[in-house]
């Protein structure tokens, strides 16, 4: 029997019980397909939420763009995104060439997709909110030249009554009651069907009769290739008067079907519109070993070699980009600019690519919340060392200094230590770690923050002893200091927030909380006065959302995973987002653009 994806589909929807021939049939439907056409004809992408053993040796065809688990949720997500984005660019491939359908566009311009979701109803109730690509392309599959396999053992509940009002062909193996066959086929047969035969099923095309056959099994053994045939002697020759066989007692097997002859019990093939060149199911012979010469696993893994070998790879690009790698280093994002410091990687499946996230200052502060040992400190480091990197021909080329709080202090105070140097005196170059500014210098900005490398930005730095070395790691242009000094914190910020500033500054503050207690001071708020300042771009890091009561005066957030989805969603994280593995440095930006998941760059140096 012949099923015709195109004139009979262009969806098919499988319903079975757990033994019933599921995984067997659906790995026999995507072989056959394949040993028909080649990928430059047909592309397939298979989503098996079965633990991951569903399609057998199938991903390795030369067909196949991807294949996700329910082992990975987010790949499956990714999954629903690129497909999103693969049928708004087939309309417009569409638009572009001015055809109506698939069948319209020149050969060779775009394939057509087969999509296999095994035990649909998991992914459904785990990726409800996430189906609109799959309704889609539902109701407009028949001319973008998509087409869905959608498999499960009770359909009920799963597949929505606008989808099914979209799926033609339905095949029911055996089911357990005679309810669930009549909401797959509107017919009791597949409730009657035995247990001890799997892959029997019952077809339904539209409102046409059913049919029953029995699936092909694509790991059966292969018939051997030289058989031996003789004729039989007749009874005469035998001397034996023939006997009729003995009458079978009881009704006839549950699976019998009245009004369809034997010729109904095998599925022979799998047709599409076409064929490709380079079919590979008359090579498939009868031999007991590969190319290598070893001996096979069964006759799908060697259907499968025969594909590989007779097609070259597909050369149509992936539905969905793999994950972000868990370290991108920072050389890998574009150069700094004078506005704007790219400091992330971003990955954005709905449009299958990626971009780099980059933070302007003109758009607000910035804030990375997220817990400890979630890389939040990294963060700040690569944003300094982006501003170390950046070279452009005006003078807003960027530069890092970072003040002495020590220094700060005795200014506070009235005091000044012996041997303290001044930031950016003439033939002294940088100060070491440490070093001391004379507390008469610190209302002069030029004094405290001289620009470096040709002018431009000045970076100061406020950070936790415990995050110093890396700052340290930057090299000898840095000066760190800890924020742990109150008077010292407080005459910076204020100073910054008052005196004019020459030029753009870049404060880094790791550890807001923290520098909000050690900075209480009744009637005076000189964190406030800084972030209101003029020309002052500051980024923080924090542990929550609130930001220390300052969430209103910050702009866009760098949301860091936490590995579990209701703290992310408490950081602000949306929920399609929420639950992202916590990597160090793997979190969601919020800003320009949306919500996207991103990877924090790792600063160089870095282990």
């Amino acid at each position: 029997m012949t099923w015709d994806l195109l004139s009979q589909g262009p969806h098919l929807l499988v319903a079975g019980t757990t033994g019933s021939g599921k995984s067997e049939l659906l790995q026999s439907l995507i072989l056959a397909l394949a040993s028909q056409h080649s990928p430059a004809a047909l592309a397939m992408a298979l989503i098996d939420f079965k633990g991951g053993a569903s399609f057998g040796p199938c991903p390795r065809l030369p067909h196949v763009l991807g294949q996700v688990t329910d082992l990975d949720l987010g790949g499956a997500s990714r999954c629903l995104d690129g497909l999103h984005a693969e049928v708004r660019r087939r309309k417009q491939v569409l638009l572009t060439h001015g055809v109506p359908h698939l069948s319209g566009l020149p050969a060779g311009t775009l394939p057509r997709l087969l999509v296999v979701i095994d035990e649909f109803r998991t992914l459904s109730e785990e990726l409800d909110k996430r189906l609109g690509s799959l309704l889609r392309i539902a109701a407009q599959g028949r001319s973008l030249g998509i087409h869905l396999v959608l498999a499960t053992q009770r359909p009920a509940g799963a597949v929505s009554a606008e989808m099914r009002a979209n799926v033609t062909a339905r095949l029911c193996l055996r089911v357990v009651g005679v309810g669930d066959s009549h909401d797959v086929i509107d017919s009791p047969l597949a409730a009657s069907l035995s247990p001890g035969r799997p892959g029997r099923a019952v077809l339904r095309v539209g409102s046409a009769p059913p049919r029953l056959l029995q699936c092909a099994y694509a790991d059966a053994p292969e018939r051997a290739e030289k058989v031996e045939v003789r004729r039989a002697p007749t009874w005469a020759e035998m001397g034996e008067p023939p006997q009729a066989p003995p009458p079978v007692a009881g009704p006839a097997p549950v699976d019998s079907f009245a009004g369809n002859p034997a010729s109904l019990g095998g599925l022979q093939e799998s047709s599409m519109e076409g064929s490709g060149k380079g079919s590979v199911a008359d090579s498939v012979k009868d031999s007991g070993k590969d190319t290598a010469g070893s001996p096979v696993r069964s006759p799908a893994v060697r259907l499968v070699e025969r594909a590989r070998q007779a097609h070259s790879p597909t050369l149509w690009a992936p539905l969905w980009l793999p994950a972000l790698p868990p370290v991108i280093p920072v050389t890998d994002l574009p150069r700094p600019t004078d506005e704007a410091l790219p400091f992330a990687l971003a990955d954005l499946p709905a449009a299958q690519t990626r971009q780099a996230v980059t933070w302007r200052p003109d758009e607000g502060p910035l804030a990375v919340i997220g817990r400890a040992r979630s890389g939040r400190t990294t963060a700040l480091v690569t944003l300094a060392a982006q501003a170390l990197s950046a070279q452009t021909p005006s003078s807003q080329a960027l530069s890092l200094r970072a003040l002495s709080l020590r220094a700060l202090s005795a200014q506070k105070q009235g005091g000044q230590e012996p041997g303290a140097q001044a930031l950016g005196s003439p033939g002294l170059g940088a100060p070491a770690l440490g070093a001391q500014v004379p507390g008469a210098q610190v209302p002069n900005t030029e004094g405290l923050a001289p620009p470096g490398r040709g002018g431009g930005w000045r970076v100061q730095v406020l950070a936790d002893r415990r995050s110093l070395p890396q700052f340290e790691r930057l090299g000898p242009a840095v000066t760190l200091a800890s924020s742990a000094d109150p008077v010292a914190a407080a005459s910076l910020l204020t100073t910054l927030g008052a005196c004019p500033l020459p030029g753009p500054t870049l404060l880094l503050i790791d550890g807001l909380e923290a520098l909000r207690e050690v900075l209480f001071l009744p009637g005076a708020d000189p964190l406030a006065g800084a972030l209101g300042a003029v020309g002052l771009a500051v980024a923080v890091t924090a542990e929550g959302a609130g930001l220390a009561g300052m969430a209103a005066r910050f702009g866009p957030r760098l949301l860091l995973a936490t590995g579990d989805p209701a703290a992310d969603q408490m950081l602000g994280v949306p929920p399609r987002l929420a639950g992202l593995p916590p990597t160090p440095g793997r979190g969601v930006w919020m800003g320009a653009g949306g919500p996207a998941e991103c990877q924090v760059a790792a600063p160089p140096g870095a282990p």
